[in-house]
C-alpha cells in the first residue's frame, strides 16, 4: 500500500517527472501525420492528425482514424494531389521525412455514409519495408498482441491510469511549408463509458477542458492511441516501473458542454476486427 501511495503522489505532482517519463515512453509509438503536396519550391504541407505505429512482427503499419486518411492524406488539397504522407520522427528538431503516397497501402473497413460518432473510423496504413530503417532509428512499432503480456500480479499491485496520446491542432503553428507540432499525453483516471454497436466497440473519455494543458478542441488527436498504463514497483525495489498496452484509437469528439467534451475511441475489439492479419 505504501508503494501505491508513493506512486500516486509522484503522478499527482506538478510538474511530475514520472508522468513526463511515461508520456515520453508511450510517445515512442506515436507520430503526427501530414499531407505533402507538390515538390521543391512548390511543396506544401497540411496537418492531418495522429497515428500509432503497430506491427504483427511480419508487416508494419500506422494505425489512424480513417477520416484522417480519406479527408486529408488521400484527398486533393486546393487542387494539388498529395504526393506523400509526412511523419514526425524527432521532437524539437526540424526534419523532413515522408512516404510516397503510391507506396502506402490502406487497409480497413469502408467509410460510413457520413462521418459520425459511431464510425467505423479506423485504418491501417501499411509502411513499405524500405522506409522502416529511418523510422526504427527513432521510433518503436508496438506489437499488436502486446495487450496479452500484462502479468496478473502487476495488474493487482499497480496504479492504473489511461493515457490519450495525440497532436492537438490548436497547440501547433502552421504555414503552407512548415508545421511546428506538439504530441502530448493526456492522462485519465477512468474510462467514462463503453459501448458496442453493429460489431464495433467504443470507449468514451470525459475530458475536463478546465484542466491545465488540456486542449479546448481535440482536432488533430484523431488517430491517437488510448493506452492503459500500469505503474508499479517490483517487490523489494524502490524503482518505479510501468507497462503500457494499447487500448483504443481516438476518432470523434462531442460538442463542448459545461467545460467538458467526450472523446470517443474505438476499442481493442474494433482494432482486432479491422487488423489486416490475425492478431493473437
Amino acid at each position: 500500500m505504501r508503494d501505491l501511495e508513493e506512486i500516486e503522489s509522484e503522478l499527482r505532482a506538478d510538474p511530475s517527472e514520472l508522468r513526463e517519463r511515461i508520456v515520453l515512453d508511450v510517445g515512442s509509438f506515436t507520430v503526427a501525420l501530414l499531407s505533402v503536396t507538390g515538390s521543391g519550391p512548390a511543396e506544401k504541407l497540411q496537418f492531418a492528425g495522429t497515428g500509432t505505429l503497430v506491427t504483427d512482427k511480419v508487416s508494419h503499419y500506422i494505425l489512424t482514424a480513417k477520416h484522417v486518411w480519406d479527408e486529408i492524406l488521400d484527398k486533393a488539397v486546393k487542387g494539388a494531389k498529395p504526393v506523400g504522407v509526412g511523419i514526425t520522427l524527432r521532437p524539437d528538431r526540424e526534419h523532413k521525412f515522408f512516404i510516397p503516397r503510391e507506396a502506402i497501402v490502406p487497409i480497413g473497413p469502408a467509410a460510413p455514409p457520413q462521418w459520425n460518432e459511431w464510425g467505423p473510423d479506423l485504418v491501417f496504413l501499411r509502411v513499405p519495408p524500405a522506409f522502416l530503417g529511418r523510422i526504427n532509428a527513432v521510433k518503436v512499432f508496438y506489437p499488436i498482441d502486446g495487450f496479452s503480456k500484462i502479468k496478473t500480479e502487476q495488474e493487482v499491485h499497480a496504479r492504473e491510469l489511461h493515457l490519450l496520446m495525440g497532436t492537438p491542432k490548436e497547440k501547433g503553428q502552421y504555414t503552407e511549408t512548415f508545421a511546428d507540432l506538439q504530441i502530448i499525453g493526456m492522462p485519465q483516471n477512468i474510462i467514462s463509458q463503453s459501448h458496442e454497436k453493429d460489431g464495433w466497440d467504443y470507449l468514451d473519455l470525459e475530458m475536463d477542458l478546465s484542466l491545465p494543458n488540456i486542449p479546448q478542441s481535440f482536432g488533430g488527436v484523431s488517430g491517437g492511441g488510448l493506452w492503459k498504463v500500469l505503474v508499479y514497483r517490483r517487490p523489494g525495489s524502490s524503482k518505479t516501473s510501468w507497462m503500457a498496452t494499447l487500448e483504443g484509437v481516438a476518432f470523434h469528439q462531442s460538442d463542448p458542454e459545461n467545460d467538458h467534451r467526450i472523446v470517443r475511441c474505438h476499442g481493442m475489439n474494433s482494432i482486432r476486427k479491422a487488423f489486416p492479419s490475425p492478431a493473437r
